[in-house]
């Protein structure tokens, strides 16, 4: 078929229309009358889509509001859902055509208004669902680190009693071992009898704060019971964070530099290794502040320790204008080495412990047997006691009526291996061995924390072993010839 020049894309021979008439005449384009039983039927169409309409505005009425103005917007939209509804369905209609004003009026102004409301009540809907899933999302992971830290805690100090390593006040039924904390608060120190939790929400920290101590000082500790404490406040708030503990052991000091964007990076990684968290997921959450960062053992990255400070503060330079919740773990020597410093306002030192908080620790622990041993080394045994974690040793290591063979004239370090000595004899004697001598069994830990020490970790997990832990060339080849078999 050709086409007429003059005509565009009218078949030859057929004649365009030279007026109205003729262009109202051709049936495609003719209107169709509104008759009675069509208006009938747009109308219970438009009652129908009004209807929905309506249910949806009662739905975002109960639903939680996803923006300011929710509620009053879904009574509104619902009112005058059912107003055009009963106007439509008391419009006067002749018997043999409708009015066409009143035809045109209420379609026209149902359809404008019930199109427009139905994809905004649809769009909450859609969002309601997704509030709903990271919700339930939300209550999954939060239930893992809630059970995380508490094991954690229970594996930090000795099941049976806990050391209070920030001087709560406690009854004399559970009382325990007391000592203040150092604040630093912009250059004015002070020493408080308060938790590091209570500390934490107070106005003039900002929930920022950096925990220093010596090592064995209770820092992860301390770090473990705020968690545990922001873990409550979550469960019953659904808009406070999640406090997740990153350990600086797990960065790798092969990857480049650390910077802002490289810690975000670092921290979406570990999510989704440790909880199976979508990346996505995870860097919605930490750039709306639905996680609270618990960053431990800052001082392990040694020469990396510079950088990963500078990518701190960058962090909290991006987020300069938003209310966000830090904690940073350390030890205190490596980080006075150090020659940046992080932008926080405050920063608790964990101070030694005093020898009445020791001797109360011993008699509650049914060890008082060892205070005359440790008051007779000041430079030795008790000592080593001022630190937390070797105090808890102690009972464990030389349950009454023993006591340590190593001379009140000896020095720290010697008491220290005998310390370890004496705790790692009697707690491989009490485990079932599964047939390995304790000789064994003490070279096989060696190796596994000279492996870990390289590695630069400090928990050790069967799924983490990887080939290159193996050591000698024999070993390496006997797994090169086990995985072509496999």
């Amino acid at each position: 078929m050709s086409l007429s020049p003059n005509l565009g894309c009218a078949p030859v021979g057929c004649n365009r229309p030279q007026n109205q008439q003729q262009w109202n005449d051709i049936p495609c384009l003719t209107p169709v009358p509104m008759t009675p039983e069509l208006f009938n039927l747009l109308k219970w169409i438009l009652i129908g889509i009004l209807t929905v309409v309506a249910g949806l505005s009662i739905n975002a009425y109960g639903e939680r509001p996803s923006h300011r103005g929710q509620k009053p917007t879904a009574i509104a939209i619902g009112v005058l859902a059912g107003i055009l509804g009963a106007w439509l369905n008391a419009v006067e209609m002749s018997q043999v055509e409708p009015q066409p004003n009143s035809v045109y009026a209420s379609l026209g102004l149902s359809t404008g208004f019930a199109l427009p409301a139905l994809a905004y009540l649809l769009w909450l809907y859609g969002q309601s669902r997704e509030r709903e899933a990271e919700s339930q999302l939300r209550q999954q992971l939060l239930e893992r680190i809630r059970k995380e830290v508490e094991d954690r805690r229970q594996d930090a100090l000795d099941q049976l009693y806990h050391i209070p390593l920030s001087g709560i006040k406690h009854s004399s039924a559970s009382s325990g071992v007391f000592r203040p904390i150092q604040v630093l608060v912009e250059d004015h120190t002070r020493l408080l009898d308060v938790s590091i939790s209570t500390l934490f929400f107070q106005e003039d920290v900002r929930e920022k704060l950096l925990i220093l101590g010596e090592p064995g000082s209770g820092k992860t500790t301390e770090l473990l019971g705020l968690a545990k404490t922001l873990c409550e406040q979550a469960q019953h708030n659904p808009q406070a964070p999640i406090p997740i503990i990153f350990e600086w052991s797990d960065w790798r000091p092969s990857r480049k530099a650390l910077e802002a964007g490289t810690l975000n990076r670092w921290m979406v990684e570990q999510l989704q290794l440790k909880y199976g968290l979508d990346p996505q997921v995870s860097q919605d959450w930490l750039h709306r502040n639905r996680i609270l960062p618990l960053l431990d053992g800052l001082d392990e990255l040694q020469n990396f320790m510079e950088e990963a400070i500078l990518a701190i503060n960058a962090m909290q330079e991006d987020k300069k204008e938003q209310h966000f919740g830090l904690v940073i773990c350390s030890r205190a020597r490596e980080y006075e080495d150090c020659p940046e410093n992080l932008s926080l306002r405050t920063a608790v030192e964990l101070k030694p412990l005093d020898n009445k908080a020791i001797k109360n620790y011993l008699h509650h622990r049914q060890a008082s047997h060892l205070w005359p041993v440790l008051k007779a080394s000041p430079k030795g045994w008790l000592k080593l006691a001022k630190t937390p974690l070797l105090l808890d040793l102690m009972p464990q290591a030389y349950p009454a009526p023993r006591v340590p063979d190593c001379p009140s004239s000896a020095g720290e370090a010697a008491c220290r291996h005998q310390l370890f000595e004496d705790y790692s004899h009697r707690q491989l004697a009490q485990e079932d061995n599964l047939g390995y001598s304790e000789e064994d069994s003490r070279r096989y830990l060696q190796q596994l924390a000279q492996i870990l020490r390289r590695q630069g970790q400090t928990e050790f997990l069967i799924e983490d072993i990887q080939p290159d832990w193996l050591e000698t060339p024999r070993q390496k080849r006997w797994f090169n010839w086990g995985t072509r078999l496999i």
